[in-house]
């Protein structure tokens, strides 16, 4: 039945199509992407349950986003945007070319100088990246880390420069020049995986970027979503960013220590190890050593409490043993008498550091058999919350054992964790069920959601590190503190509430898309429409307005496009047609 409701949302998207007429239409996005996003977890994981209430509220909040484009007729704005030509200003085009190429070329320069900055010299970033990027990475986590200008400006340059080649891509005829563009374009994100440890960069830039070229292709009355030209570049294009991927994910396990010499060499090895492991045995599970059963697999929360300095030789020795650091909460039903000298035993075998609680639900004594053969045989453990230490890096650059280890876990957890978190917490939420999830006790009215925005007006909110310390977790499949942009929303509206902002937003985005449509130049609404994409992309992850840089960005983007019409108006006879490379 889950599986069923995800692909009505996709439903709905065509029927949204039907309605618009354009696939570009922000209904129709929205619709598909989540169909993706929910149907994909669902058919590669199998093995776990899918709450029905959570899903039901996704496919109702697509809905409700996507209601407002059936209150208006499309027609007219679609013949006003097919009645443009293809005509651009050739001086215009040559300006965006030069300030593409210096504005990538600022990129990289002050995202050089950001490692310096922090301490890594030049010599050894260009060296050994790898290493770099895996102490770049403790650096972090361990809150060492330093903000400067050089920092923030890449970012914001990253975002603007692959925004540019958005608007360039759908100039260019020629398929190997818009490779060359679009290599070139990720090229700073490139550097921030390797050599930052950052892999959301790459695909937040590419979603700006694919916004952008939506937008120019507007200008000329196109509102297709794909090509076959894009699938094609789109699908050389991630051949080629694999390795680079999956570099970023391995220089993330707990193998090594980034002072050794050696660390690029080992996460190579890594890499060649996990492929060829993969082709030998296509079922292996989450470390490499086991199959995952077939079995529904039952959910584990991980809750991670921050880590004073005292504690980090607790946190190392934890890591080594495999024992949590702190007070381990184990919440099940209530314990029957004849399995006390089992639980005993077990909490001794795996005692932790603190105390430890465990209520379990009675089992018949005819059962006890069936279960003690399920626990040798690998069938899914019973559901249990745990409170456990942070998976940090250390100071050698190493991470705690409750970090995901593994390329394979590492795909399956930030491809596919986000639906199964989000809807194990919202059916706990909802039900108000007994658990260890940290959720504030009243209203937030928009702090999440606009996050960016909400830290200046309410600076004194206790916000944990990395926005949720929650991990979801299924022994041999996935781990994962990502509970998508809902969870926010929740909080601040509560549940229906978060579905009327959904309809309001929806009414916004419709509204911004119809004047895209209608006029060629419209700098606010073709801002605000790259920076939706951008939204949209981020909503399985957590609200994109969470970020000062999108903010930033948007605002630059709307400054260009406003400069450009305003040259466009001023000179209209220096109109020439477009120059195509």
């Amino acid at each position: 039945m889950p599986l069923f409701f995800s692909l009505l949302i996709g439903c709905f998207g065509l029927f949204a199509y039907w309605r618009t007429q354009c696939w570009s239409h922000p209904a129709v996005i929205f619709a598909l992407f989540w169909c993706f996003m929910t149907c994909m977890p669902q058919l590669f994981v199998p093995q776990i349950d899918v709450p029905l209430m959570p899903t039901l509220y996704i496919m109702s909040a697509a809905i409700i986003y996507g209601a407002p484009a059936f209150t208006q007729d499309w027609s007219g704005p679609i013949a006003e945007a097919r009645r443009r030509s293809a005509s651009h200003n050739v001086k215009q085009y040559n300006l965006l070319i030069i300030v593409f190429g210096f504005c990538q070329i600022a990129t990289l320069s002050v995202t050089l100088g950001n490692l310096n900055a922090q301490g890594f010299p030049l010599a050894r970033a260009l060296i050994d990246p790898i290493g770099t990027g895996c102490e770049y990475l403790a650096l972090r986590y361990s809150g060492n880390f330093t903000p400067n200008v050089f920092s923030q400006t890449a970012t914001i340059l990253n975002y603007f420069c692959a925004i540019l080649a958005g608007f360039l891509l759908p100039r260019i005829r020629n398929i190997l020049v818009q490779l060359a563009v679009l290599t070139f374009a990720l090229l700073p994100s490139l550097v921030f995986m390797i050599m930052y440890a950052d892999k959301g960069t790459l695909f937040l830039a590419a979603a700006f970027m694919f916004g952008a070229t939506l937008v120019e292709r507007h200008s000329f009355g196109k509102t297709y979503l794909l090509t076959p030209r894009t699938v094609a570049a789109g699908v050389v294009l991630v051949i080629l960013l694999i390795p680079a991927v999956a570099i970023s994910l391995l220089n993330r396990t707990t193998v090594g220590a980034c002072s050794e010499t050696g660390r690029s060499a080992e996460v190579v090895e890594g890499l060649a190890s996990a492929l060829i492991t993969r082709s030998q045995a296509p079922d292996i599970g989450l470390n490499g050593d086991s199959p995952v059963s077939d079995q529904p697999a039952e959910p584990e929360i991980a809750i991670q409490s921050p880590v004073v300095p005292n504690e980090e030789a607790a946190l190392k020795d934890s890591s080594e043993t495999n024992k949590p650091a702190e007070s381990q909460i184990a919440i099940q039903s209530p314990v029957a008498p004849n399995e006390e000298a089992a639980l005993k035993d077990s909490s001794e075998t795996n005692k932790p550091a603190e105390s430890e609680i465990a209520i379990q639900s009675p089992v018949v004594p005819n059962e006890e058999a069936a279960h003690k053969d399920s626990s040798e045989t690998n069938k899914p453990a019973e559901s249990k919350v745990e409170i456990l230490s942070p998976s940090v890096p250390n100071e050698e650059g190493s991470q705690a054992s409750s970090s995901p280890s593994g390329l394979g876990n590492y795909v399956r957890s930030y491809a596919f964790g986000h639906f199964f978190a989000f809807t194990h917490w919202l059916e706990a939420y909802y039900n108000e069920k007994p658990s260890s999830y940290i959720d504030p006790n009243h209203r937030t009215w928009g702090f999440w959601t606009f996050m960016a925005i909400g830290r200046i007006m309410n600076p004194g909110y206790e916000l944990p590190p990395g926005y949720f310390t929650e991990y979801y977790r299924v022994d041999g499949l996935i781990m994962s503190n990502i509970y998508t942009l809902y969870r926010g929303l929740i909080y601040d509206f509560g549940i229906v509430g978060s579905l009327i902002f959904m309809g309001l937003f929806g009414w916004v985005s419709s509204a911004a898309y119809r004047q895209l449509l209608e006029y060629k130049n419209a700098p606010a609404s073709q801002a605000f429409f790259i920076l939706l994409i951008g939204f949209i992309y981020t909503s399985y992850i957590i609200s994109l307005l969470v970020w000062k840089s999108a903010w930033l960005v948007t605002a630059i983007v709307w400054a260009a496009l406003a400069g450009k019409s305003f040259a466009t108006r001023r000179f209209p006879k220096r109109n020439q047609p477009e120059k195509r490379v």
